[in-house]
């Protein structure tokens, strides 16, 4: 099972990138656990060394997504980080 978090602060549209994650698993007999985090605030406030790979809006309030992806690398040297494109 692979861990992925999702960091969007649009439910719809964290909400569409899971249904997609999801559906991509059922069709490929592949499991994930999805966490979403509101803003990147979250993620880095509470971050754990268990994902897999990680979603990341880039624009949001108060932390933007380029700005969390240098703090997280201080965090995390290793994770993969990919933006979302809307």
């Amino acid at each position: 099972m692979l861990n992925i978090a999702i960091v969007e602060d649009d439910d719809r549209e964290a909400e569409i990138l899971g249904s997609y994650i999801t559906e991509y698993g059922e069709k490929n007999d592949e499991r994930f656990r999805i966490e979403r985090f509101n803003d990147a605030k979250s993620l880095l406030d509470n971050y754990r060394h268990v994902y897999d790979i990680i979603f990341m809006d880039i624009m949001m309030p108060e932390i933007n997504g380029m700005e969390a992806a240098v703090k997280l690398r201080k965090l995390d040297k290793v994770v993969p980080l990919t933006k979302l494109q809307k």
